[in-house]
């Protein structure tokens, strides 16, 4: 009997070994996420196949970092589920870089600049506690088109609606270009902006004084990136126009709430 045991014992300790070093793919959920764990690097999120996002799972004591491949000019949201008192996101490129609005936080949302590897680091708030604690995020990356398919099939023209504001656009193919009213709203404070920029790929760029917006357009989404404060655009006290807004009609705006 010893020698048994000591047998499947020692035949144990060779599968431990061998699982060490080949990767070890992980799917949770019903359909909603996987990523292949290794123990030399981040774990890499796969979405399965019909599936635009994943939803993880774990406890750490202080870090875990996770990587995903994405496209230029993707709509990604990475999101605290469990433990958003607890722990801290993070995005960044492959080089490190911290995306805009990325560092530290429990919710972010942006339209990825580059195609390539990005970072998903989650950390506790509170780097003097040693327990170790469960957390869960979810990231999604919608479906999005190219700048050419949206100019060709229409898909800018229409209103769109988000969380605290909506935004009317208009292609104006003569000089591809975009005339958009954009509002926002924040208890009885309000803000808006209308003006004609041009289209470069899927983005406007509206530049006034200290005020600095882009608008990228997704298909069925629109990302309004707000890169100054509201005061500066002629908000109202704490308004900003920053976030997702969603394809509500394709319906020609008639611009008659423009100043």
């Amino acid at each position: 009997m010893l020698k048994k045991t000591g047998e499947q014992s020692g035949q144990a300790g060779f599968v431990r070994k061998t699982f060490a070093l080949i990767p070890l793919i992980i799917c949770l959920g019903i359909a909603l996420s996987c990523f292949t764990e290794t123990h030399s690097g981040p774990a890499r999120i796969r979405f399965t196949h019909g599936a635009d996002s994943a939803t993880i799972s774990g406890k750490i004591t202080a870090e875990k970092q996770y990587v995903l491949a994405a496209g230029k000019g993707q709509l990604m949201t990475v999101e605290l589920t469990e433990g958003q008192n607890i722990f801290l996101l993070a995005v960044t490129d492959s080089g490190g870089n911290e995306l805009d609005r990325a560092a530290y936080t429990a919710r972010w949302t942006g339209v990825l600049p580059e195609t390539g590897d990005y970072y998903i680091t989650v950390s506790k708030i509170d780097t003097d506690n040693n327990e170790t604690l469960p957390y869960s995020f979810n990231v999604q990356i919608p479906a999005s088109e190219s700048p050419e398919t949206l100019v060709e099939s229409g898909k800018i023209t229409g209103l769109y609606v988000g969380d605290t504001g909506s935004l009317s656009a208009e292609y104006l193919p003569e000089n591809n270009s975009v005339r958009f009213y954009l509002s926002a709203f924040y208890h009885d404070h309000f803000g808006e902006i209308c003006a004609v920029e041009s289209l470069k790929n899927d983005t406007v760029h509206y530049q006034k004084e200290d005020c600095d917006v882009q608008i990228s357009f997704g298909g069925d989404w629109v990302f309004v990136n707000q890169r100054s404060i509201g005061l500066e655009c002629g908000f109202g006290l704490n308004v900003t126009a920053h976030g997702v807004y969603h394809l509500r009609n394709r319906d020609k705006p008639s611009f008659d709430l423009c100043p």
